[in-house]
C-alpha cells in the first residue's frame, strides 16, 4: 500500500489536480470497495495530498454493505463532497451470510 500511494497514487494526482485547478475543474473521485480510494480515510488522504479541487463523488450504496454510516461519512467528508449518487441499496442477508460482500453475482 505504501508504494502504491506514494509511488503511484500521490504523484499522479498531485500533477492531474494542478492541471485541472488551471482548468477551473473539480475531480470528484468515487470511493469503491477495491479501489485505492475506497472509504473516508482513503478519500481525505488522497484530497490532502494531491489538493481540494479533488473531492468525492459520495455514493452510500458503496458505505452501506461495507458496514460504514454515510451520515457520518457527510460529516466528515464536509465540502470535499462535489456530487452525490442516490440510489436504493438492499442487504441479501442469506448470501451475504455465505458468500461474503464481495460477491458480484446478480
Amino acid at each position: 500500500m505504501e508504494w502504491q500511494w506514494n509511488e503511484i497514487a500521490i504523484p499522479f494526482w498531485k500533477e492531474q489536480s494542478a492541471f485541472c485547478r488551471n482548468h477551473g475543474v473539480r475531480v470528484a473521485i468515487e470511493a469503491h470497495p477495491g479501489f485505492l480510494v475506497n472509504n473516508t480515510e482513503t478519500a481525505l488522504q488522497l484530497r490532502s495530498e494531491a489538493g481540494d479541487n479533488i473531492g468525492v463523488n459520495f455514493d452510500p450504496s458503496h458505505l452501506f454493505w461495507q458496514g460504514i454510516d454515510p451520515i457520518e461519512c457527510v460529516k466528515a467528508l464536509g465540502d470535499s463532497i462535489y456530487h452525490v449518487h442516490a440510489k436504493d441499496t438492499k442487504m441479501d442477508e442469506r448470501n451475504t451470510a455465505l458468500n461474503g460482500v464481495l460477491d458480484v453475482k446478480p
